[in-house]
Parts: C-alpha cells; sequence; structure tokens
C-alpha cells in the first residue's frame, strides 16, 4: 500500500522505473504527493505517469523536476492536465521544455481548474508564455478560494439550520 507521500527524490529511476510507478498511482485513493524528481526519467516514463494521472482521483502533487523530459514528454502531461481534476502542483523545472510544449500546457488550463502551481525554473520557457500561465493560474486560484468560501458558507448555514 501506497502511502500519503511516495517519495523516490534522488534514487537514479528511470523509465522502466517510472512505468512501474504509474501501474501503483493509476488508481490508488491514497497518494496525496509523488516526487520523482532528480532522477533519469525521459519522455516515456513522463508519458506513463501522465496517462496514469488521467485516472487518478487523489494525488495532488507531482514533482517531476530536474529529469530529463523534453517537451515530447510535457506534452504528454500537458493532455493529462485536462483530464486530471485533482493535481494542484505540478514541478517541471531543469527539464529541456520549449515554448512550443508550455503553450500547450497553458492551453491545458482552459480545461483544469484544478492546477493552482506549476514551476518551470530553468527549462526553456519564455517570460510571456510564463506569464500567460500564471494567468490561468491565478484564475484557478482565485476559483478555488471562491469553491471553498462557498462550501463553508453553505456548511455555516447549515449547521445554524441543525442547532435550531
Amino acid at each position: 500500500m501506497l502511502s500519503s507521500w511516495y517519495c523516490f527524490w534522488d534514487k537514479n529511476l528511470e523509465d522502466l522505473d517510472a512505468i512501474s510507478i504509474s501501474r501503483d498511482i493509476k488508481h490508488n485513493t491514497s497518494v496525496l504527493c509523488l516526487d520523482l524528481g532528480f532522477n533519469k526519467i525521459k519522455d516515456e516514463g513522463a508519458k506513463y505517469i501522465a496517462e496514469s494521472l488521467k485516472y487518478n482521483s487523489t494525488l495532488k502533487q507531482l514533482y517531476l523536476r530536474n529529469n530529463y523530459i523534453t517537451s515530447e514528454g510535457a506534452k504528454h502531461i500537458s493532455e493529462m492536465l485536462k483530464y486530471n481534476s485533482t493535481l494542484e502542483l505540478l514541478s517541471l523545472s531543469v527539464n529541456e521544455i520549449h515554448d512550443d510544449c508550455s503553450k500547450s500546457i497553458r492551453d491545458a488550463l482552459i480545461f483544469n481548474q484544478s492546477l493552482i502551481r506549476i514551476e518551470l525554473d530553468n527549462t526553456n520557457t519564455s517570460k510571456d508564455i510564463t506569464a500567460s500561465i500564471n494567468e490561468k493560474l491565478k484564475r484557478n486560484f482565485l476559483n478555488k478560494e471562491k469553491r471553498e468560501t462557498t462550501l463553508f458558507s453553505l456548511l455555516l448555514k447549515k449547521s445554524n439550520i441543525l442547532s435550531k
């Protein structure tokens, strides 16, 4: 059974390891954070991780920083963002990601309303694309805050009704 923090930071993991992990997390309901940073995961591993997260409904944080993921692998991740509704943080820093893929990530945020933080430091993403991604993340953050406030208000109203 996986714990809520699945940490494989700096374990020299490669694509085959990522494929195995992707099978474990596909329908897992207890993992909240998956840290695969500082490994040797390439596009094939990123593809399988992304595919599994289309079906995962609990993971909130995914760290893939400092791997060997190029725009090809990141395109699979951007496609996953169209389907995943729970991921809030995505770290792709220190990978070979270019503007073409960063635009795909930005465009996927039209569909994704859960992501509120993306780390793209030390990639080949331009400031313009980063700024447009940040605008979409800000929208998601404000919408999330609004949903939580509304839910809290409803809970307060319901508790007042029950206490009478």
